[in-house]
């Protein structure tokens, strides 16, 4: 499919197994974490018998600088893409159960790959509301299911006759985009930024036109509003340069009488978006028109407008970064901003708006510290959700030597996503704590906590409106203490592989993960990626068990680990796999 990326692909070989997906990859040594962002596609396109470049095109993959994701040509922050919880469109499903036979029909639903763009709220085709949660039982949907169109508890998803009236424009550019690359010239302005840049701008464009002044943004949850606040904002942008000064106009009409002040004609558009360092996700083109209005309507004198097109030299632009000689002309060339022949020692000018913009955009970010206080939560625990990928460093500014740099921008959608189902409550509800202190009580660390909520294993019970930071998510303590439960390692070692606890015994002893403190989730996985087991390669090319071992002996093929030592064999999986390919035609996607 043109769409459809390595995840759903496995799927879809899973569920023509009549096996659910996370333990049918088990058996193959792979993880639907590494195929959701471009690794081991050309293991599962052997298996398969896909295109494996094609596969690669329409799959994600992790961008080479920062923690972000490309997918179609586009650069995506971890806000703006997430594979869980995994999120769809009932109307696609139906159509793609009805295109298929009635044999084909577990295996016909497939996953599209802008279903993870969470920036994407409507489905292009039918207008309808993506959802994470199955209609019948409101089950968060995953990827334990054995087909794409089933929730976890077996009900169907794909409901025929669910097209909405919502206005899909801006969702169809958006996954335009993601297929091509770029609308025509009614999309110029928009086509320059990310994708999950034009849905914040557009929405705020949008409210613009339509809300008319207000002290501050009013974030909605009403889909009619957002669409609507969505499709006026693009329809501004197609021709920004004269459609938001006109609308600017009617703000600035209808603010306070006798103020005057950026702040007081502008309302929230200066005070908390335009004005704030960073905060303009359009590089400073946007506040570049409202300064440019405010000078033609009086409200402040020509030398206060902050945006230039003037060139500066190296040495202004040291003092705009605040850095030396050398790493201000690195960050320069970085950004392509070095004239062509220019040679060390000889001055040269430099686009003062881009650098302006470079200033604004890092000045926006905050560092560990700083994001760390705006969660409320210790330096180390910020660093904790760092690492896990939870939350994401800036790509532009890591890309460019200013260091680990983080928005304020992914950290509220970090916060939103939290406590995305939850209720907003005024008070702390009765028997629920802070997730911090909740943490604390449970003996589990926040990160772990964090990634269980937004994998959809916990369910947050509250969002407290007057507490701030991720003190405001609210749950019961006991919801944590599964958590903490870790099994020993001979069981632990046992249960994760599905083998005799005395075999199991027999892989510690032999070092197969490591020492005994050190086994985790991480090293088990990396033992089946690397070894497997005669039963798992009969399930995949059929006979038994027995005649797995006695092909893989006929041609030289000796266990990595087995009698007298182990009691169950374990053979070299690429090497055993390899031995075996030939038979893999009959377990291919037709």
């Amino acid at each position: 499919m043109a769409d459809e990326p390595a995840h759903s692909v496995a799927a879809r070989l899973a569920a023509r197994h009549g096996e659910g997906m996370m333990r049918f990859l088990a058996g193959l040594g792979l993880d639907v974490r590494d195929l959701a962002v471009g690794r081991e596609i050309d293991r599962l396109a052997a298996i398969s018998s896909v295109d494996g470049h094609a596969l690669s095109r329409t799959t994600a993959n992790s961008s080479k600088f920062g923690r972000g994701i490309c997918l179609g040509g586009e650069n995506l922050s971890r806000v703006d893409w997430a594979i869980s919880p995994r999120r769809i469109c009932p109307a696609c499903l139906a159509d793609d159960r009805a295109a298929s036979d009635d044999k084909a029909a577990a295996w016909a639903a497939w996953h599209r790959n802008w279903w993870d763009v969470r920036c994407i709220q409507l489905c292009p085709a039918h207008g309808c509301l993506l959802t994470c949660r199955c209609p019948e039982c409101n089950s968060l949907l995953d990827w334990q299911t054995r087909s794409i169109d089933r929730c976890p508890h077996g009900h169907l998803l794909s409901v025929p006759g669910t097209e909405s009236s919502l206005d899909a424009t801006v969702d169809r550019y958006l996954q335009g985009r993601l297929l091509t690359s770029g609308s025509g010239p009614e999309t110029l302005f928009l086509d320059q930024f990310a994708i999950g840049k034009v849905a914040r701008i557009v929405e705020r464009l949008g409210a613009i036109e339509l809300d008319g002044w207000s002290h501050s943004f009013s974030v909605s949850s009403d889909e009619q509003l957002t669409a609507r606040r969505r499709r006026a904002g693009f329809r501004m942008a197609a021709n920004i340069g004269s459609r938001l000064p006109a609308a600017l106009d009617d703000v600035i009409a209808h603010a306070a009488p006798g103020r005057r002040g950026l702040i007081a004609s502008y309302g929230w558009i200066y005070r908390s978006w335009l004005g704030v360092p960073g905060a303009d996700q359009s590089g400073g083109q946007l506040l570049f028109i409202l300064l440019a209005h405010a000078v033609e309507k009086g409200l402040i004198c020509e030398e206060e407008r902050g945006a230039s097109s003037r060139k500066v030299a190296l040495k202004m632009a040291c003092a705009a970064f605040g850095k030396g000689h050398a790493s201000t002309r690195k960050i320069v060339m970085i950004a392509d901003l070095v004239p062509s022949g220019s040679r060390p020692g000889v001055s040269f000018q430099i686009d003062a708006g881009e650098i302006e913009r470079i200033r604004r955009h890092v000045a926006g970010l905050l560092d560990f510290q700083t994001a760390a206080k705006f969660l409320g939560i210790g330096r180390n625990q910020f660093r904790s959700l760092v690492r896990l990928e939870l939350v994401s460093c800036d790509a532009e500014a890591a890309t460019l030597g200013f260091g680990q740099l983080i928005s304020p921008y992914d950290l509220e959608g970090f916060l939103n996503s939290l406590a995305s189902d939850a209720p907003l409550v005024p008070h702390t509800p009765s028997g629920m704590v802070a997730l911090p202190d909740a943490c604390r009580a449970a003996g589990v660390s926040l990160a772990d906590a964090c990634q269980a909520i937004l994998s959809g294993r916990i369910k947050t019970g509250a969002r407290c409106n007057g507490a701030g930071g991720i003190a405001a998510v609210k749950l019961m303590v006991e919801d944590l203490l599964a958590l903490r439960v870790r099994p020993r390692p001979i069981g632990m070692v046992s249960t994760a592989l599905r083998i005799h606890p005395q075999a199991a015994s027999a892989l510690i002893k032999a070092g197969a993960f490591g020492k005994p403190p050190d086994i985790s989730g991480s090293s088990l996985s990396a033992f089946g990626r690397r070894y497997v087991k005669p039963a798992e390669l009969a399930k995949i090319w059929g006979g038994n068990g027995r005649a797995i071992v006695r092909s893989l002996a006929a041609a030289d093929v000796p266990p990595a680990f087995g009698p007298p030592h182990c009691r169950q064999l374990f053979y070299p999986r690429e090497r055993a796999m390899r031995l075996l390919t030939r038979e893999i035609s009959s377990h291919t996607i037709q």
